[in-house]
């Protein structure tokens, strides 16, 4: 799913950008045909991975499964545990931790 639509925008530039290589293509003709046929190729990959990547495309999860939203905490014992919480307040932050476990 593409968190925005492909709309005209998105053709129109699809279009300049084969006119342009239609253009370009001319001065390739000396070229043999296997060269050719291998830069257009990799041209036009080039190009569908920019558009692809403008198209911002999202992932979007409508089940979740039991236990994959569990978040580790891992708390110490470490003397910058014995400081407060915040400015004036007594409780350390191994206190406001140890609550929550």
């Amino acid at each position: 799913m593409f968190a925005s639509e492909l709309g005209v925008l998105w053709w129109l530039a699809a279009a300049l950008l084969l006119g342009l290589s239609i253009f370009f293509a001319r001065r390739l003709r000396r070229w043999s045909l296997w060269r050719r046929v291998t830069i257009h190729g990799l041209q036009l990959t080039a190009v569908v991975l920019v558009l692809a990547l403008l198209a911002q495309p999202a992932l979007e999860v409508l089940r979740l499964a039991a236990g994959a939203n569990t978040v580790a905490v891992l708390v110490d014992a470490s003397e910058s545990m014995a400081l407060p919480r915040g400015e004036g307040e007594g409780e350390s932050r191994f206190d406001v931790a140890a609550r929550f476990g």
